[in-house]
């Protein structure tokens, strides 16, 4: 079985990310940057030793069509955006059981 690699991200819209890089260069200029970053990320985290599962906050939003469509999506609680987190990293998880849907 191979080692599941969670990579949580937030929906790409004005105002939802990178707010204080948008205090200086525009909500639409960090927004495109995020929206780059984040599927900069995800190609180079692309590998064939691992699965690559997206956790997308909040729970309800639209996969962008910057995102592959064939990584599995997981909705991810909005409170563990709540203190503030970052908005995209990645989690490498190993062990996972077989009755996990990713799995």
């Amino acid at each position: 079985m191979k080692p599941v690699l969670v990579i949580m991200l937030k929906e790409p819209r004005p105002g939802r990310v990178k707010t204080r890089l948008g205090r200086d260069i525009g909500k639409i200029a960090a927004t495109w940057w995020f929206r780059h970053q984040s599927a900069r990320l995800i190609r180079s985290l692309r590998d064939p030793r691992w699965q690559i599962v997206l956790a997308v906050a909040p729970d309800l939003a639209q996969a962008p069509r910057l995102w592959p469509g064939d990584l599995p999506r997981l909705a991810l609680a909005q409170e563990i955006w709540a203190s503030g987190c970052v908005a995209c990293c990645a989690v490498l998880v190993t062990g996972i059981s077989r009755s996990d849907p990713f799995a």
